[in-house]
């Protein structure tokens, strides 16, 4: 909290004034020294405004820096601000509507090149309902995305950053033009089941340009004999 001494200066009060705010002061007169009482309706005045300015400014230019300069907490007007910073915005995959009916691909669901036309095969039935918290996510791994040297190294500390309150998660390298994002918890449980959608994850998730994502769910029971929890034999997967 910002201190009177320390915002005088920025609200361009003269001396007398400060002399007139504080409760008495000294002057010297005819070579002698003698204490002088302050006016208490300027202390008063001054102090009532000094408290308004740190409520309705201070206070709320330290909110608005939190919530929109830290990328790793961010409040909707946040997520806008990083919007365009990023040149990202995931509402791009709110209600989109096709251009066409036919799209270029090499899939086996899109044409053939001289059939159809360069652009997503997503359509308004497979839009997204986003949460806010997928929202700051796809911002937060696009932004690592920009800021990534290409190593795995760098990669997973990011992520490991990211996912820090939600659980253990882990890239992994195929070696065959993909990349597996493993996951230790259950995205649903902290409202970011969109996040993990394959279908939606090359636009924001971390990857070298023509590398494919791909999930890896180990937030399920594991098939042990270590008198953990485990489960039935076809209900799980065979993991650590």
């Amino acid at each position: 909290m910002k201190t009177i001494e320390q915002l005088l200066p920025y609200i361009g009060l003269q001396k007398y004034m400060f002399l007139q705010y504080a409760q008495s002061f000294e002057i010297a007169e005819n070579g002698k020294t003698k204490t002088v009482q302050g006016s208490p309706n300027m202390y008063t005045l001054l102090n009532n405004y000094i408290n308004w300015i740190n409520e309705n400014i201070i206070d709320y230019l330290r909110n608005l820096l939190n919530h929109t300069h830290n990328i790793n907490d961010l409040d909707k007007f946040g997520v806008v601000v990083w919007s365009n910073i990023l040149g990202f915005n995931p509402d791009i995959y709110v209600n989109q509507i096709p251009l066409h009916n036919n799209y270029f691909g090499v899939d086996g669901k899109g044409k053939n090149f001289d059939q159809s036309h360069f652009q997503s095969e997503f359509d308004s039935s497979r839009a997204l309902s986003l949460t806010l918290e997928e929202r700051v996510k796809m911002l937060q791994l696009r932004y690592l995305s920009v800021m990534w040297d290409g190593s795995m190294e760098m990669l997973n500390n990011g992520i490991k950053q990211i996912f820090k309150k939600e659980g253990k998660i882990v890239a992994i390298d195929n070696i065959n033009m993909s990349i597996a994002y493993r996951f230790y918890f259950k995205p649903s449980a902290f409202k970011l089941s969109n996040l993990f959608n394959p279908d939606f994850a090359d636009g924001f998730w971390p990857r070298p340009a023509t590398v494919k994502v791909f999930f890896e769910n180990f937030s399920v029971p594991y098939l042990a004999f270590d008198n953990k929890e485990l489960a039935k034999f076809d209900d799980t997967k065979l993991v650590n």
